[in-house]
């Protein structure tokens, strides 16, 4: 039986990097192509809340009970509801079930609405600057 000589060593070693590179190379991409597809949703989840939003910001107190019984209102709600649930952090279910809650049971104040609104907006600006490591200057 012969020796392994250093020639065949180099090549045993170089092989055994080559594969756990391979290995890990699948493994980091795969992790990258789950993270564009989980912000793919959440950027639509964004886009759709903050439309919503800001009709809800527009909107003056007197047309919200007429507007909130509108059916192009109702599906928009209903979808940004859902999107909210599957998509949302804590922190933003929170804030939306509280205004979910008010336009649902006509239990809203425009001052107090307006409130809650502007605070979701803001914290959907901070995480989405957050996620894409903007910074403020």
């Amino acid at each position: 039986m012969e020796t392994l000589t250093t020639t065949n060593w180099v090549t045993i070693c170089a092989t055994a990097v080559l594969v756990a590179g391979w290995f890990i190379n699948g493994t980091i991409q795969r992790r990258h192509e789950v993270a564009k597809e989980r912000f793919k949703f959440r950027l639509e989840m964004l886009k759709e809340s903050l439309e919503l939003l800001s009709e809800l910001k527009t909107k003056d107190s007197r047309e919200y009970v007429t507007y909130f019984s509108s059916m192009g209102f109702q599906t928009m709600f209903k979808r940004v509801d859902k999107l909210f649930f599957l998509y949302g952090n804590k922190q933003e279910s929170e804030v939306w079930n509280t205004i979910s809650h008010s336009v649902r049971n006509n239990t809203f104040l425009h001052i107090q609405l307006s409130i809650y609104v502007d605070q979701m907006i803001e914290l959907l600006r901070q995480n989405v600057r957050r996620q894409l490591r903007l910074t403020d200057d």
